[in-house]
């Protein structure tokens, strides 16, 4: 991962500290990014009172920060790019200091001309079937009008992802073109995903500044692992979650009115609305949000990986993919408990947490960023759809063990739950052990 992506860096200050150990700055805390250090600080102190041990600690991020060493020249970093703070990772990086893999592996592939690679874009892979000598894969070509294509081949890595690649899989083994373990399409996992908003904290978290995410706290509550994330809000949408979280934060208050007062004014049962429409900045308060990262100044919001039961299951339904629980996710013990210790930081951070689900029940849902599962790893085909080396079991082998020759799964779909942190480097880690072993074992 680093010969191709570079160091890792810790991004949790306001300006790049090259050779500097940021994760504890002593009397310089003031250097922290104002929303890494109030999660510090709130870690502590919500340790302290439920007596369990809350580490704080700087995320290792692929994200180019300025170095002096860094250049042909040695000197400063002419010409080179850095994380200028603008914390609009998800929408794209304007100084190009992200180390993603379209810069980095990608482009040494493709770039080379004698690597013997093509990419083949907007192609919509739909079955695999074995055949005599190796594999053939039907796709649609999108680029023309979604024309049905095959293409043969010995050997096939699959990396659809934990939806594209069970479905995949699903459809080719609904069809009879290849035999796979009846594992197929158990063990998802949502990773635990939970996140929740704290508002009007106490200390400006200035959310709209940074990376996405800078650092984490890691918790153990009655065995179950979490880790808790800082998540920034691009200022391209900060006023609008601004307008939102506010305007479900007073539904939410006002509603606890009604059960408290029979008979009151009506505008006490109404919700705020007055965030709905145009702002005018009044330039005599100087804690008037006027630019769309004030907006989110006091807002924080979390994202918190948890251990789920990794017990969804998917299916086909009518051709497309289809996911169901036996009981409702929401409902597992890893979410309560996530909900539990966010609510135990927000008066840490002098705010409110904002029920989300009790706002609207519409919101009681959960946004999975990291999906796991459905082709998970096992011991043998009755306990799992891939090996420790993600090759594909033959649901009709000669032993429950057997693989077929060929196939493998390389991306999030083969792990077997969920890990309670960030699952790249797992995922990766497995990534690169699946194929070393298959082409260590190809004549």
């Amino acid at each position: 991962m680093r010969d191709f992506r570079g160091p890792l860096n810790r991004v949790v200050t306001k300006i790049p500290l090259p050779g500097r150990d940021v994760s504890n700055l002593g009397a310089d805390d003031y250097l922290y990014l104002d929303r890494s250090r109030v999660l510090k600080e709130a870690a502590a102190e919500v340790a302290a009172k439920l007596g369990i041990d809350l580490p704080w600690s700087p995320l290792e991020l692929s994200l180019l920060e300025y170095d002096p060493e860094r250049g042909a020249d040695g000197g400063a970093a002419k010409n080179q790019t850095f994380c200028e703070r603008q914390g609009r990772c998800i929408f794209g990086c304007l100084p190009a200091a992200r180390e993603t893999l379209n810069k980095t592996l990608y482009g040494r592939v493709l770039s080379d001309p004698d690597s013997g690679v093509t990419l083949w874009p907007l192609a919509e892979a739909r079955q695999i079937k074995r055949i005599e000598g190796g594999y053939e894969i039907a796709f649609r070509d999108h680029r023309h009008g979604g024309e049905e294509k095959k293409v043969t081949a010995p050997m096939v890595f699959l990396a659809g992802g934990t939806l594209g690649t069970t479905e995949l899989l699903l459809r080719s083994q609904e069809s009879g073109d290849i035999e796979l373990s009846d594992r197929l399409g158990e063990g998802f996992s949502t990773s635990g995903d939970f996140g929740a908003f704290i508002v009007d904290t106490a200390k400006p978290v200035y959310s709209a500044r940074g990376p996405i995410n800078t650092c984490e706290v890691r918790a153990t509550i009655d065995g179950t692992y979490l880790t808790l994330e800082d998540t920034g809000i691009p200022s391209m949408v900060a006023p609008i979650v601004s307008t939102s979280i506010h305007f479900l934060d007073s539904l939410v208050r006002r509603r606890a009115y009604r059960g408290r007062l029979r008979l009151t004014w009506w505008t006490r049962l109404l919700p705020d609305l007055r965030g709905f429409f145009p702002h005018r900045p009044d330039t005599y308060d100087p804690t008037d949000a006027q630019t769309e990262a004030e907006t989110v100044a006091n807002i924080f919001l979390f994202h918190v990986m948890g251990q789920d039961e990794a017990n969804g299951r998917f299916g086909l339904h009518r051709g497309k993919l289809n996911l169901r629980w036996d009981k409702p996710i929401t409902k597992q013990a890893t979410f309560t408990k996530a909900e539990t210790l966010c609510q135990e930081f927000a008066p840490a951070m002098g705010g409110r947490y904002v029920p989300l689900g009790e706002a609207l029940p519409q919101l009681n849902r959960l946004t999975i960023t990291h999906p796991l599962g459905g082709c998970g790893i096992g011991a043998t085909r009755n306990s799992g759809v891939v090996d420790e080396y993600g090759g594909v079991y033959d649901g009709r082998g000669a032993t429950d063990t057997s693989v077929h020759p060929g196939p493998y799964v390389v991306d999030g779909s083969a792990m077997p739950g969920s890990l309670g942190v960030n699952p790249t480097l797992t995922i990766s880690a497995q990534a690169l052990k699946t194929v070393t072993a298959a082409l260590s074992s190809d004549p």
